[in-house]
């Protein structure tokens, strides 16, 4: 009988041990605080600062080691990125289920739209002055290229940009060169 006791001590023990281990690993788990919130906040503030993710709408959870990365990107290229920033401290493993833009056919018209209104509004402002800018759009992400007369003539294309209905984004590859002279 004794004996029987004494291993059910040991069992008793061990019982204790996994509650206790189990327990632990509950409240990591808790979505109030914790090393998983340190980890999903620090995912979040890194896709943030990212200048080509930041304007992404992109859920992040963690559970059980494993970051879920949710939402739209633009590119294969950022959503690689995102994997890659996902990749912090105690995480063992990233399921990125974003998915890439919206290559459909109401996509590509939405970004010829966007492209439309962005160069109507260009040549509406002060006649041939925006000669030089080229536009296009892609998943509502805005490319500027080509050059202006001046830092306030590409503040000026950068806001028209910006302003446009359908814009997620505007890259600005936009440089100053003044007019040659006679």
């Amino acid at each position: 009988m004794k004996r029987a006791g004494g291993a059910g001590g040991c069992g008793v023990v061990a019982l204790w041990m996994l509650s206790m281990g189990a327990g632990a690993t509950a409240r990591a788990q808790l979505p109030g605080g914790g090393p998983v919130r340190s980890q999903v906040s620090e995912i979040e503030t890194r896709l943030q600062k990212d200048p080509n993710l930041k304007n992404n709408p992109i859920e992040v959870t963690v559970a059980n080691g494993v970051a879920t990365l949710k939402g739209t990107v633009d590119s294969d290229a950022e959503k690689a990125e995102a994997s890659r920033l996902a990749s912090v401290s105690g995480i063992v493993g990233i399921d990125n289920r974003l998915e890439v833009g919206s290559s459909g056919l109401a996509q590509a018209v939405s970004d010829s739209a966007v492209t439309a209104s962005i160069k109507e509004k260009l040549e509406a402002s002060e006649m041939n002055r925006f000669d030089g800018v080229a536009v296009r759009t892609t998943n509502g992400v805005v490319t500027l290229a080509g050059s202006v007369q001046s830092e306030q003539a590409m503040k000026k294309v950068l806001d028209i940009a910006h302003d446009a209905d359908g814009v997620t984004r505007v890259e600005n590859n936009l440089t100053v060169k003044a007019p040659a002279q006679y």
